[in-house]
């Protein structure tokens, strides 16, 4: 290989799910038809281990609805990979749990709310909850390699601290999201650009929060945010600049039919697994001029681009595209975008 693989590379193997989260970016709902089929998804997770990746994510919609689920996670694990599963949790069953297990599985389960109103408002599915408590509690049981997922919306911005305190009793991983308005997601449910920059700063004082990149560097911390700001306010903090978070032209995620995305939140392909080999479609990722521009801090417009910590942010481009249609424009979460509450 000519180039150095990702770490692991995400799969977003189905459109169906049993849950209907005002913040999914895939607006999951029903499987769709055009889905790789078992024996297309065992190429996939071949090709994903010939290319050197460590670990697969299996995400969706909702992983589990898939009926060969464990069958695929069980050849991810033959052919030496970690799968890894983005989940709601809710159908983790006793059964499911031991089956993580069998397959050597980690098990990421989104956990947006430990009060049940606020869960059921956030997922629009009533005891949501206890289901996804319950699914946490087997897998606690069956000592399956667990962590918690809570993306950040205004509905559910001030049970963050319960939710990191709760995985620190129960000894896990928390990491903590950043939402893009994109799939059922909006501008409107995203908290102020002051509430969640405030918030964040509060993480980082009260946990040693770190950037997702740098979780498994000895942190000492359970907790981590996936937010390309993060970096700012780590700046700001007095602490050491750490490395920037995007990952666009860093990892590959594949869609439902195949259609491979740098980030899952811009739909700008680069090419489809049942036409060209993931190698290629890899390297053609790091040819590409859109994706070395994207990466290029002095491309940036607006605030961004004039900005004292856009080498180590950058902004999300991701959501300057969603609210503006502009690549390159000023992210509109940050607060030196916006100092009023939307």
């Amino acid at each position: 290989m000519d180039y150095e693989a990702p770490i692991h590379i995400a799969w977003q193997c189905t459109g169906a799910c049993n849950l209907q989260c005002i913040h999914c970016y895939a607006d999951a709902g029903k499987s769709l038809e055009d889905e790789l089929d078992t024996k297309e998804a065992k190429e996939l997770i071949e090709s994903v281990s010939n290319l050197g990746a460590k670990s697969m994510v299996f995400s969706g919609g909702e992983p589990l609805a898939r009926q060969d689920i464990f069958e695929l996670m069980n050849h991810a694990k033959d052919v030496g990979l970690t799968p890894i599963i983005a989940t709601n949790g809710t159908l983790i069953d006793r059964r499911a749990a031991r089956s993580l297990k069998d397959v050597k599985a980690a098990v990421a389960i989104n956990m947006p709310a430990l009060d049940g109103r606020v869960n059921d408002a956030f997922t629009k599915t009533t005891n949501s909850q206890r289901a996804k408590m319950e699914g946490l509690a087997n897998c606690l049981k069956e000592r399956v390699p667990l962590s918690l997922g809570v993306a950040v919306i205004n509905l559910n911005i001030d049970e963050l601290s319960k939710i990191v305190d709760f995985s620190y009793r129960i000894r896990v991983n928390c990491d903590i999201l950043a939402t893009i308005p994109v799939g059922r997601a909006s501008l409107s449910i995203l908290p102020s650009p002051m509430m969640y920059e405030e918030k964040l700063h509060q993480i980082l004082r009260d946990y040693s929060a770190v950037p997702m990149n740098v979780i498994d560097q000895g942190s000492g911390t359970r907790v981590s945010v996936y937010e390309p700001i993060y970096s700012k306010i780590m700046v700001e903090e007095g602490l050491k600049s750490p490395p920037r978070l995007c990952t666009i032209g860093k990892l590959m995620h594949v869609m439902e039919n195949g259609t491979v995305r740098t980030c899952v939140h811009l739909p700008i392909s680069s090419g489809n697994v049942r036409r060209k080999s993931l190698e290629e479609i890899w390297k053609s990722i790091h040819r590409s001029r859109l994706f070395s521009r994207l990466r290029d801090p002095d491309s940036l417009k607006g605030l961004c681009g004039k900005c004292d910590h856009k080498h180590i942010c950058g902004g999300c481009r991701a959501r300057a595209h969603a609210v503006t249609g502009d690549l390159y424009a000023q992210d509109p979460i940050c607060s030196k975008t916006s100092k009023e509450p939307r």
